[in-house]
């Protein structure tokens, strides 16, 4: 039987594993690998432990990462949790969307040495592991090691990783348990102390990997400088031919007596280490409280002398009133970055965070601030009101702008749908006017108290929204900005909806000139082509084809008869001519009348339950609330009183 897992490449960032680079003195420097935004997960078959060596060695990147779990889709985006719920078809990595496989699966044993300990050899290991004869397994060092440059080793094996395979995935996690308290009834546990003071349970392998959806970094790490990883050359096979283990059989769980050795062995180590633990502790509250004190010092100028201050205490401590409304207003733990390529986007504190140049702004469903990204040097409009704040990068000259609001807009599901509505449009209106990037969402932006960039305040006090209210009359007298005289140039506004309202847009109108030509072949034909060209990443073909028929259909049924691209001012006489007065007077009147018989025939069947229902004894709050009447009580009291 095949084994199923599942295969991670990460998107953003474009690298996951460790980075070794050298200095300019010749030194090694290592960086931690990203935490995956966005990627694809694909299920993958493979067979045994030969069809296992075989995928680690040849089709893993530094890009990419397995889970030993599978998901329901062979191929399926994976988005973080919250992104996840917004974005049909995604998946998160969590265990709604993992699980173990069917059958036979790979069951890691993840090995680090104890800190100040020279790592096992894999003889050594495997001997205390223990595991049963012939049970087939692939060893590959951890990630971590193998750095060589040239004929000289900078880094040796640092671990270990161990993949069993095993008859049944689905028993993995029960029987790395019992494998694990087994170890420590040999003797081989051990307390380790965490920075907060935790004492964490340790032995010669973790415990938390036995999750379907956790990642095994084994692409190899990404290398730079003459620098190259030979972990691979390590790589040995054992008893690749015989069965898959049996776990249920060769793993028990300890018997009652074993459970009490185990439980005497826990007690005495945690009694051995308690009193550094609460030290520790201690300790590490003391750093937390500084903290909290140091971070209300970046928000308040600090009574110490000048000299006594350091330099980024000076640029808090005179920034302006509206940089300390901004920065009080973030997230506590906003996204942020140094490098998109080299390091992604991480969460990081708000001191932390607000050292690096790329900072998130504005709460999930929350808009503090709208930002620009301008990619010209040209002068702003003077028809509405000068940008708050705008974040040059002296490099090329190109500009974020920040318009900070006085009350922050609600964007959530929860939000007013028309302030939501007006907040988008007047957004979309500056970005035509200012002639921003369409495609830039303002996640993160420059931070603008990073030397990196120029910063410069062209208005202190917060805007409110209708302080913008001429950017789209504005918008709206551009001829330009009409869908017949630039459908492609209009659908820029309809980029921050998505790729898919975008497309939509730009390949309609096209479409609409074709008429009776606009066949489902035709129309797709000119949505893969806008797709192929302007989305990143690009849409699916499903997508693309969803899109042309919601298009063909519409045109096909008669509604649209290929009038071409018009100019603005033939396009205006025929909108007089189909929109006179009268006859949008007469379309209300039809439409007002059949909802208006929907309605009262609707209201009549839940009177006529409501009184029924009261016949029979029931309260008019509890009638209120029953499926068939959902109505509010006074109404029903008003309903039930008159004969």
């Amino acid at each position: 039987m095949p084994i199923k897992l599942t295969r991670l490449t990460s998107e953003n960032p474009t690298r996951l594993s460790k980075r070794f680079s050298l200095a300019s003195d010749g030194s090694l420097i290592k960086e931690s690998g990203g935490n995956m935004l966005r990627g694809i997960a694909e299920q993958f078959s493979v067979e045994g432990a030969r069809g296992l060596a075989d995928l680690i060695a040849h089709n893993l990147g530094s890009a990419q990462a397995l889970a030993f779990g599978v998901t329901m889709d062979s191929r399926a985006l994976v988005l973080s949790s919250g992104r996840a719920q917004k974005w049909p078809g995604a998946i998160a990595r969590t265990r709604e969307f993992f699980a173990w496989p069917d059958g036979h699966g790979v069951m890691l044993l993840d090995y680090d040495p104890a800190p100040g300990q020279p790592p096992m050899s894999l003889q050594d290991l495997l001997s205390v592991i223990a595991l049963p004869d012939k049970t087939p397994f692939v060893a590959i060092p951890s990630v971590g090691g193998c750095i060589w440059r040239g004929d000289e080793e900078l880094i040796g094996i640092r671990g270990w990783h161990v993949f069993v395979i095993v008859a049944h995935a689905a028993d993995i996690p029960r029987a790395g348990a019992a494998l694990f308290q087994r170890l420590w009834l040999k003797g081989y546990g051990r307390i380790e102390i965490s920075q907060s003071g935790s004492m964490n349970l340790r032995a010669p392998i973790d415990r938390v990997v036995w999750q379907p959806e956790r990642l095994s970094f084994d692409g190899g790490a990404a290398c730079s400088d003459g620098l190259e990883q030979r972990r691979i050359e390590h790589m040995r096979l054992f008893n690749a031919d015989m069965p898959p283990l049996d776990t249920r059989a060769s793993m028990h769980d300890l018997d009652i007596v074993e459970q009490g050795e185990y439980a005497a062995l826990l007690a005495t180590a945690k009694d051995a280490v308690r009193d550094t633990a609460k030290a520790v502790q201690a300790a590490h509250k003391e750093v937390i409280e500084r903290k909290k004190v140091e971070q209300k010092a970046w928000y308040v100028a600090s009574p110490r002398s000048q000299t006594e201050k350091t330099a980024e205490d000076v640029r808090i401590a005179t920034a302006s009133p509206l940089l300390h409304l901004v920065i009080n207003r973030m997230p506590k733990k906003p996204y942020c970055s140094n490098d998109f390529e080299k390091e992604g986007v991480k969460i990081r504190e708000k001191k932390t965070a607000l050292q690096h140049r790329e900072i998130q702004l504005n709460l999930p469903w929350l808009r503090q601030c709208t930002v620009y990204d301008l990619d010209h040097e040209r002068t702003l409009s003077r028809d509405i009101p000068v940008p708050n704040i705008t974040v040059t990068n002296p490099v090329n000259g190109h500009r974020h702008a920040a318009i900070v609001w006085q009350s922050p807009i609600l964007v959530g599901p929860e939000s007013s749908r028309k302030a939501r509505q007006l907040y988008q449009d007047t957004a979309a209106a500056v970005r035509r006017i200012w002639e921003a990037d369409p495609n830039y969402q303002g996640t993160l932006c420059h931070n603008f108290l990073h030397p990196d960039w120029q910063v410069e305040i062209h208005h202190q006090a917060p805007y409110e929204l209708s302080d913008f209210r001429d950017a789209l009359k504005i918008v709206r007298r551009m001829p330009a900005n009409h869908p017949r005289a630039n459908p492609g140039k209009w659908a820029q506004g309809y980029a921050e909806l998505g790729r898919n309202c975008k497309t939509w847009e730009c390949c309609r109108w096209p479409a609409y000139a074709l008429g009776k030509g606009a066949t489902l072949e035709v129309v797709l034909a000119l949505v893969e082509d806008y797709n192929a060209t302007n989305n990143q990443p690009p849409l699916s073909l499903r997508e693309c084809l969803s899109i042309a028929k919601s298009i063909s259909g519409y045109v096909q049924s008669g509604k649209r008869r290929g009038l071409g691209l018009l100019p603005v001012e033939a396009w205006q006489v025929w909108v007089d001519h189909t929109h006179r007065s009268e006859i949008q007077a007469r379309r209300g009147a039809k439409g007002g009348k059949a909802s208006g018989a929907a309605r009262r025939a609707s209201r009549e069947e839940k009177v006529s339950a409501a009184r029924l229902l009261r016949g029979q004894g029931m309260s008019i709050r509890m009638i209120a609330v029953q499926q068939e009447v959902d109505a509010p009580w006074q109404t029903v009291a008003r309903w039930c009183a008159k004969k």
